[in-house]
C-alpha cells in the first residue's frame, strides 16, 4: 500500500493520507504551537515584569489521525513501531509535505468499541530546523510541482527510451504512444479542443536513439498542453461574420472530467516492454498534470463539489504512481529516473492537497434535504431562504440548475436534492 493510497476515503470523504517513517495513516487535525520565545522576569520592588524576546518559537506539532481497514491491528503495530524508533524521522505531512521531525513526548494508540476497524492515532513531534520551510504561496507550488513532473516524466521516456536495445521494444513503446496520442485527440476532439499530434508522430516514425527518444518524452508531455489554453481562455468579444458559427467555449469541468478519462484509458493501452510501461505513465502523468493546472482556475461552487475534485484527481494520480512503483521494479539502469518521477508525482499530490485545503475551507458546504414528499422548490427555497426574500428566487435558479430538477413543483421525487448552504 503506498502512503497516498485513497482507497478508504470514499467511505470517510475529506480526509487525507499522511505518512510517519513509512507508516500511512489519515489525518483528522493537525496543529503546531508558533509564535515568539518570551521569557518574562520580576525584579524586587518593581511592580511590572521585564519580558525578553529570544526569537521565533517554532513549536511542536500535535497531529490526531488514524488507520483503518480489515488490518488495522497490523497497521497500529506498525505504527507502534515506528513510534518506538529513536532518531529524526520523515513525516508525509498531507498540507505541508516532507518534514524531518524528532518524537518529542509520548504518543498515543487507542481502540475503542464504538470504532471498530480502527485505530486513533496522536503525535506529537517536533520539527528540524533544517526542513521547516514556509509555504508562501500553495498555487505556486502546484503550478511549480507540475511543471516538475512534466520535467520528470519526460526524462524518464527519454532514459528508458534511450536504453532500449531491441527493434521489438522499440515498437512497442511508439504504439503505446500512437495509441495513446489517439485516445487523447479522440477525447478532446469530442468536447472542442484540438491537439497537435504531429511530433509525437515523427518521433514514432523515426528510429531508435537518444535523441528520437527525447523528442518522444517531448511529444508525449507536450501534447495535453493545449486542454489548459481552451479551458482557461475567455472568448474575446469579435465580431463573427455572416453564416459563420461563433466557436462555443470550452468549460473547465467538462475538461476536467475529460481528463481523468483519457488518463486512465491512457493506462490501459496495450504493449509489453519497459518503454511501453513509461510511455504509459508519461502519457497518464502529463494528463493529470493538465488537469491540476486548470483546476486551479475553477470556481468550485461548495464544499462537496471541490472536495469530489481532489479526491478524484489524487486517486488518479495514485493510480499512475502504483504503476510507475511496478515499472520501477523492473528496471536497472533508469531506476534513478524512475524514482525522480515518482517523487515529482508525490510531490504533486501534496501540492494538490494543501492548494486544494484552502480552497475547501472558504466554500460553503452543501445541505442535503429529503422532503416528506414531492414539494415545490419555491416551497423549498422559503424554508431555507425565507428571512431574506431577496435569495429566494436565487436559490431556486441553484436547486434547480445543481439538481437537475425535470419538474420544479415535484422536488425530492427522486430522493435527496442539495440545497447550497448560505
Amino acid at each position: 500500500m503506498s502512503w497516498l493510497d485513497t482507497a478508504d476515503i470514499d467511505t470517510l470523504p475529506g480526509l487525507l493520507p499522511a505518512n510517519y517513517r513509512g507508516v500511512p495513516f489519515y489525518v483528522l487535525t493537525a496543529g503546531q504551537d508558533v509564535g515568539r520565545r518570551m521569557v518574562m522576569t520580576y525584579f524586587p520592588g518593581l511592580d511590572w515584569p521585564s519580558w525578553d524576546d529570544q526569537g521565533a518559537f517554532d513549536g511542536p506539532m500535535r497531529i490526531v489521525g488514524f488507520v483503518l481497514g480489515d488490518d488495522y491491528i497490523v497497521q497500529a503495530e506498525a505504527m507502534r513501531a515506528a513510534l518506538e524508533m529513536s532518531g529524526p524521522a520523515t513525516l508525509i505531512h498531507p498540507w505541508l509535505g516532507f518534514r524531518l521531525v524528532e518524537p518529542v513526548g509520548p504518543a498515543r494508540i487507542s481502540f475503542a468499541t464504538a470504532e471498530l476497524k480502527i485505530a486513533r492515532v496522536e503525535l506529537y513531534i517536533q520539527p528540524t530546523f533544517e526542513i521547516v520551510t514556509a509555504i508562501a504561496s500553495t498555487l505556486s507550488g502546484l503550478l511549480g510541482s507540475a511543471t516538475t513532473v512534466l520535467s520528470a516524466v519526460a526524462s524518464l521516456v527519454t532514459a528508458i527510451g534511450s536504453d532500449t536495445q531491441t527493434v521489438s521494444s522499440w515498437s512497442a513503446g511508439t504504439s503505446a504512444a500512437t495509441a495513446a496520442a489517439l485516445i487523447a485527440t479522440t477525447a478532446c476532439g469530442a468536447i472542442g479542443i484540438g491537439l497537435d499530434d504531429s511530433a509525437i508522430v515523427a518521433a514514432t516514425s523515426s528510429s531508435a536513439g537518444a535523441d528520437t527518444a527525447a523528442a518522444l518524452g517531448a511529444a508525449i508531455t507536450a501534447l495535453p498542453a493545449p486542454m489548459t489554453t481552451a479551458a482557461l481562455t475567455t472568448p474575446s468579444p469579435v465580431a463573427v461574420a455572416a453564416g459563420a458559427v461563433a466557436a462555443e467555449p470550452v468549460d473547465a469541468r467538462t475538461t476536467l472530467a475529460t481528463a481523468l478519462t483519457m488518463a486512465e484509458d491512457t493506462r490501459a493501452v496495450a504493449g509489453a516492454g519497459t518503454l511501453a510501461a513509461a510511455v504509459r505513465v508519461a502519457s497518464a502523468a502529463a494528463t493529470l498534470t493538465t488537469a491540476a493546472q486548470i483546476g486551479t482556475a475553477v470556481t468550485w461552487e461548495s464544499r462537496d463539489e471541490a472536495a469530489a475534485w481532489r479526491v478524484a484527481i489524487d486517486d488518479a494520480l495514485g493510480a499512475v504512481a502504483a504503476d510507475l512503483e511496478a515499472l520501477a521494479r523492473t528496471l536497472t539502469g533508469s531506476a534513478g529516473a524512475a524514482a525522480a518521477a515518482w517523487t515529482a508525482i508525490a510531490d504533486l499530490r501534496s501540492a494538490i492537497g494543501r492548494d486544494m485545503h484552502e480552497v475547501v475551507g472558504r466554500l460553503p458546504p452543501v445541505i442535503r434535504y429529503t422532503p416528506p414528499r414531492p414539494l415545490s422548490v419555491w416551497l423549498i427555497a422559503h424554508h431555507f431562504a425565507g428571512d431574506d426574500l431577496s435569495r429566494v428566487a436565487p436559490m431556486v435558479a441553484d436547486i434547480r440548475r445543481r439538481n437537475r430538477l425535470p419538474h420544479p413543483a415535484r422536488a425530492g421525487a427522486d430522493g435527496p436534492i442539495e440545497i447550497l448552504a448560505s
